[in-house]
């Protein structure tokens, strides 16, 4: 697997971990605008879909086509209880996930990057599709995060020049 591919992965882990890691307690319930998720959900799902993509690469290095289902993120945020869990201890899972990943991600060889499998909704999926579309995943979701503490600290500044 491309150096660069395998940076990128566990650059975002690392940034996950450094983020999960400095948040307070008042930050998790913030959201970017009514009805998105919050900061703890938005972090507890991207531990959830490292859970699913591991499962959906090795699937489709070990199978010959492998079917690729579907889950109900929203579901998932909704109906599973996270509450014993900290940022810290879902950072710790996160980096344990990115070090088992990331052997195996370093070990591909070209051939088995080309491999397939049938995604329920997407069709044929190599495992390099696979391993690039969670990667950019798990980016998008940390913009959010961001963009949500940053929002939440302009808004906190702005009260505060207004008294």
């Amino acid at each position: 697997m491309a150096r660069e591919i395998l940076n990128r992965y566990r650059g975002a882990i690392e940034e996950y971990c450094s983020i999960a890691r400095n948040l307070k307690e008042e930050e998790l319930a913030l959201a970017l605008a009514p009805g998105k998720w919050t900061i703890w959900e938005q972090l507890v799902h991207i531990v959830d879909v490292e859970l699913v993509g591991s499962y959906r690469l090795r699937k489709i290095l070990a199978e010959d086509k492998p079917l690729l289902l579907v889950f109900d993120q929203d579901a998932w945020v909704d109906k599973l209880d996270y509450t014993g869990f900290s940022p810290v201890d879902l950072a710790g899972v996160l980096a344990g996930f990115q070090t088992y990943n990331a052997i195996l991600l370093s070990n591909l060889h070209p051939k088995q990057c080309e491999r397939v499998g049938v995604h329920e909704e997407k069709g044929k999926i190599t495992a390099m599709d696979v391993v690039t579309h969670h990667i950019n995943h798990v980016v998008h979701h940390l913009e959010v995060i961001k963009k949500t503490l940053e929002k939440a600290s302009n808004q906190a500044k702005h009260a505060a020049n207004a008294k």
